[in-house]
């Protein structure tokens, strides 16, 4: 999103996919064909914690990405001066938001975070043979309650998800996306060199 990134979008070549699956399948595929082909595609975005003491703040490096039945690798990352945990990242279609959902896909798949985006994304790069890497700062603790929400599949759907995630989540929450997009402008930053 917008938010996640900040005033670096005047420095990298991005693209904003919004929230979910659907929303990178329709965005993603079409900026990837603009020449010049990246050299590694990054996908960066906040997530929610899977494991107990995984807090808000705390930066994670895929090692893998787990999306239905595939395992993607990774590329790894490294951020001069931030430390950070590597594993594997699940991605989900859907919020995942509550604890015991939480905890037995940690303890299925052994993912540290939950994103709904970056499955999508490894399985695109994979069908046009980029690499990829994860950067995911953790949002939501295994504790956190969020509105349970599906990937939205179009454009009026994520403008009315983008509406009712401000009404619907509490202050603490918001507070603790606040805090997590910051870390993610400075891993950005750090991993840029800018």
């Amino acid at each position: 999103m917008r938010s996640e990134l900040g005033p670096l979008t005047e420095s990298i070549r991005h693209c904003i996919t919004g929230i979910g699956v659907h929303a990178v399948r329709d965005v993603l595929p079409a900026e990837l064909r603009k020449a010049p082909a990246p050299g590694l595609v990054l996908c960066a975005g906040v997530s929610g914690a899977l494991v107990e003491g995984l807090t808000t703040g705390e930066i994670v490096v895929a090692t893998h990405i787990c999306y239905g039945d595939r395992v993607f690798a990774a590329s790894p990352l490294q951020f001069p001066g931030l430390p950070f945990r590597t594993g594997t990242v699940y991605c989900s279609p859907r919020v995942v938001s509550q604890r015991s959902e939480r905890l037995d896909i940690a303890r299925r798949t052994g993912a540290l975070c939950v994103d709904m985006e970056s499955g999508e994304v490894a399985q695109i790069c994979a069908e046009m043979s980029l690499p990829v890497a994860v950067l995911r700062v953790v949002m939501d603790t295994v504790d956190d309650v969020l509105p349970e929400v599906e990937s939205p599949r179009n454009e009026a759907e994520r403008a009315a998800l983008d509406a009712s995630e401000t009404r619907e989540i509490s202050d603490e929450v918001r507070e603790k996306s606040r805090a997590a997009r910051r870390v993610l402008q400075a891993a950005l930053s750090a991993l840029l060199g800018v």
